[in-house]
């Protein structure tokens, strides 16, 4: 394995620790410091994908397309699709998709997205890329246990952790911090 890699590992482990144990509860709440980091990286990514597929050649502007829509629908869901920039109720709680003016059309719009997603990805002839494509493999492990925490923190519990929400906030993070740098890696063509 690379130093990068190690260093990585060693820095989310760190992070998972460190969230599990130092970090007051409140930070991982909704539209908190970990929900606008990780949109901001959303964007990022997202602005990543849309340069590169002006410079990308041929079928493979389609992945980078795809890439693009990925991000969006990802920072929906960050968003809680927009719900977050609304008022709570007396519970704390966001307005339920169906109470905000666009409710009905959120669910085709992200249907639609996640079908021009999926043929793009097969019109940009992804296994083709990913085989021709030195790729950064110590980077998408990574980014493959980050998600693995992420979901054990929020789902499985597996590991016994304190604050499963902090953990997942600050693994979500992580890994949209990864996933941003592997963007960066991979060639436009």
């Amino acid at each position: 394995m690379s130093r990068q890699f190690i260093f990585g590992l060693v820095l989310f482990i760190a992070l998972i620790l460190f969230a599990d144990t130092c970090v007051p509860w409140h930070i991982g709440n909704e539209n908190g410091i970990f929900e606008i980091i990780q949109s901001i990286l959303l964007v990022i990514a997202s602005f990543i994908c849309i340069a590169k597929s002006c410079r990308a050649k041929g079928r493979t502007r389609y992945l980078w397309i795809a890439g693009t829509c990925f991000c969006l629908l990802m920072l929906g869901r960050e968003l809680s699709w927009g719900r977050v920039f609304f008022p709570v109720d007396a519970e704390g709680k966001f307005p339920p998709i169906e109470a905000i003016p666009y409710g009905p059309f959120v669910h085709p719009t992200v249907k639609v997205l996640l079908a021009a997603t999926v043929i793009l990805l097969i019109r940009g002839r992804l296994f083709t890329y990913l085989r021709t494509q030195k790729l950064p493999w110590d980077m998408i492990i990574l980014l493959v246990i980050t998600v693995v925490t992420v979901l054990d923190a929020d789902k499985i519990r597996l590991i016994p952790f304190a604050n499963d929400m902090l953990v997942e906030e600050m693994g979500e993070t992580y890994a949209y911090a990864i996933f941003t740098y592997i963007l960066t890696k991979l060639k436009a063509s």
